[in-house]
């Protein structure tokens, strides 16, 4: 059995608008990262994102340590991950935007995958998208 990951942290940023004009940005956003939106309703925070499953497969093996075991191109690991976005004012030029991926993680075991456990970011998809709010502004 594998143990809980901690949380993913919060990541903020401070932008020069109003919230409503970073949540139209988020808005037409997020679904270009193939996301689809839960709850989405610029009054009521958090944003929320649906969650979207992935898997990562196998990094290629050279040749010299192939075995006929290793050539299996099936996932070897799979998560689902969603967002939450909240967005503050700050006063009446400015706002904050806290961004938070929620992570779950499986393992492939020998018996098929291992259950789902808390994962966490590094932070790298978080930071893209308070990037891209800030190009749009």
């Amino acid at each position: 059995a594998y143990g809980s990951l901690p949380d993913s942290a919060v990541f903020c940023r401070v932008f020069d608008a109003k919230p409503i004009e970073i949540y139209k940005i988020i808005e037409s956003m997020i679904p270009d990262f193939g996301y689809r939106w839960e709850y989405l309703n610029h009054k009521d925070w958090p944003l929320v994102t649906a969650y979207v499953s992935r898997a990562h497969k196998p990094p290629e093996i050279s040749s010299w340590l192939k075995c006929k075991k290793c050539e299996k191109s099936e996932p070897n690991s799979k998560w689902k991950d969603r967002f939450l976005i909240k967005i503050d004012r700050i006063d009446s030029r400015r706002s904050v935007v806290f961004v938070t991926r929620d992570v779950y993680i499986a393992r492939r075991t020998k018996d098929g995958w291992s259950d789902y456990i808390k994962g966490s970011s590094v932070g790298y998809n978080e930071a893209v998208i308070l990037n891209r709010i800030a190009q749009a502004l």
